[in-house]
């Protein structure tokens, strides 16, 4: 089926240090409907297909949390220095609310 598409993190080694949770690997398989709607088939936690949805978001939200967020900010970071350090007067205005993390 070509409307069935597959979001997959392998080699993950999150742990949390606020409780036993460990992400390890996560498996989302979904397809699209005709307008776009995404609807989960099967979802693998560790190698596990997890049915329970609750287990589904603690999972994204951990994974989100743990090591996607804090990349975000790191690239952040990193175009808001090139941007001041380059004086792009253009995007100058964006960087406000950033400039006190590099002046610190």
């Amino acid at each position: 089926n070509t409307n069935r598409s597959t979001f997959e993190v392998e080699d993950c080694q999150l742990k949390s240090c606020f409780s036993s949770a460990t992400v390890k690997s996560i498996k989302i398989v979904f397809k699209k409907d005709a307008r776009g709607r995404a609807t989960i088939e099967a979802f693998y936690l560790n190698g596990e297909k997890i049915a329970n949805r609750c287990l589904m978001m603690e999972a994204i939200f951990f994974y989100h949390t743990a090591s996607a967020h804090p990349k975000f900010h790191l690239y952040s970071n990193s175009l808001t220095k090139y941007i001041v350090d380059n004086n792009i007067s253009a995007l100058l205005p964006s960087t406000k609310t950033s400039l006190p993390l590099h002046n610190a």
